[in-house]
């Protein structure tokens, strides 16, 4: 029904899609907010217009799944304070799931980077359905972006536990543990993901991720290009095989790679801060300045001290595994 409705929504048949989408979302509440995933790939503000103002021509304009799609759309043109008061107006429509909709709150806080607001919110989930591993999950991340790094391993290891056939928790276990340098480990929990299920793209890059930073750059790069194959959108990806073949000295194979990501998610600070280092590798200065810059701009507190070469290479070394980026607040 999920996959119907999102069919129906591409095609721009939006109420026979809303509906086919709230159906899934009432027959398995507790993964509501995966089936209202739609728009996932509507990164221009045009098209988010649009689909806002078909929302607003909906025959049935209210609903959970109506306010998620419209506070994901709001979220997406910057307008931050209706998005989050879309999902309040769900409230009164939920009944037995309402950790469901405090789960879609936090993850839309993450997003804006209040997250001592999103974790009160995957507080609240977990409170009120306990076994919610993906509450858990976040929870484990918003307190990895807090510095409370002991916390975090716990909470993703309760996630594992409340569902252990879950490829997806095991691969978001082992992308907390690659962030926090613990490689082995890192490279086990996506081991496991991937044995339950092989196509899982971001186990994939992340296991890949995993053997390069623990010495196996070559098995590291085959792992990140199978996962890009599974995946041609995974910017993350795309970053990492920059900076793997810049390390192998390939770095006129690295910017096109680069270049690629850029087209796919220009907002991400990461790809500058590669691109800059790959230029600087290649002895161009003026290009690695540029892209330093804007770098800057897009993460001021991670890059403001890199200068050079050096001081990026510093700095990789200070994130361990992460190559992802939150604005904190």
């Amino acid at each position: 029904l999920a996959s119907e409705g999102w069919a129906l929504l591409e095609r721009r048949r939006y109420d026979e899609g809303i509906a086919a989408v709230s159906r899934a979302a009432a027959l398995e509440p507790g993964r509501a907010w995966e089936h209202a995933g739609w728009p996932r790939d509507a990164r221009d503000g045009g098209a988010r217009s649009l689909r806002l103002r078909a929302l607003a021509g909906l025959k049935a304009r209210s609903g959970p799944v109506v306010h998620y799609f419209r506070a994901r759309i709001l979220r997406g043109l910057g307008r931050e304070d209706e998005a989050l008061s879309e999902l309040e107006k769900a409230r009164p429509l939920f009944k037995s799931c309402t950790w469901a909709l405090e789960c879609a709150a936090g993850e839309l806080l993450v997003e804006i980077g209040r997250l001592g607001a999103a974790r009160a919110s995957f507080e609240r989930a977990a409170a009120l359905n306990p076994r919610h591993a993906r509450a858990r999950a976040w929870r484990g991340e918003v307190l990895y972006w807090l510095g409370r790094a002991q916390a975090a391993a716990r909470e993703f290891d309760a996630a594992v536990r409340a569902e252990p056939e879950a490829a997806w928790a095991h691969a978001w276990r082992g992308q907390f543990l690659l962030w926090t340098g613990r490689y082995g480990e890192a490279r086990r929990a996506l081991d496991r993901a991937l044995a339950l299920d092989p196509r899982n793209a971001w186990a994939r890059a992340w296991r890949g991720a995993a053997e390069a930073l623990a010495g196996d750059p070559k098995e590291g790069l085959r792992d990140i290009e199978t996962a890009i194959r599974l995946d041609p959108g995974d910017v993350e990806a795309r970053i990492w095989r920059g900076e793997l073949l810049a390390r192998a000295g390939r770095t006129a194979e690295a910017l096109r790679e680069l270049s690629v990501a850029r087209r796919r998610g220009p907002d991400r600070p990461w790809l500058y801060a590669v691109s800059a280092w790959a230029r600087g590798l290649r002895g161009d200065e003026r290009g690695m300045n540029r892209e330093l810059a804007e770098a800057r701009r897009l993460a001021p507190e991670v890059f403001a001290a890199a200068a050079d070469v050096a001081g990026l290479e510093r700095i990789f070394a200070a994130a361990k595994g992460n190559r992802t980026y939150r604005r904190l607040g």
